[in-house]
């Protein structure tokens, strides 16, 4: 191979590397969209579920968690 011939296939190399690496971005459509944050009653329900689920609590101390968890979130927001 002479060098014409080398730097031509370099060329062709660098080019065709550009165009698929190009082709690899995603769009601007093909980006995931965010999800949707739940209302602040609903993460307090999440919280308390998850905290039911691990600790025997009786019903009073859920609407306590309940409340608390409420409190903090609206806080925090």
């Amino acid at each position: 191979m002479n060098l014409k011939t080398m730097k031509r296939l370099f060329v062709f190399a660098a080019a065709a590397l550009i165009v698929l690496s190009a082709a690899a971005q995603p769009g601007n459509d093909e980006r995931p969209q965010p999800k949707e944050r739940p209302s602040v009653e609903e993460e307090a329900q999440m919280k308390t579920d998850q905290m039911a689920a691990e600790l025997t609590l009786t019903a009073k101390q859920l609407k306590k968690v309940y409340k608390f968890f409420k409190k903090d979130i609206k806080y925090r927001r």
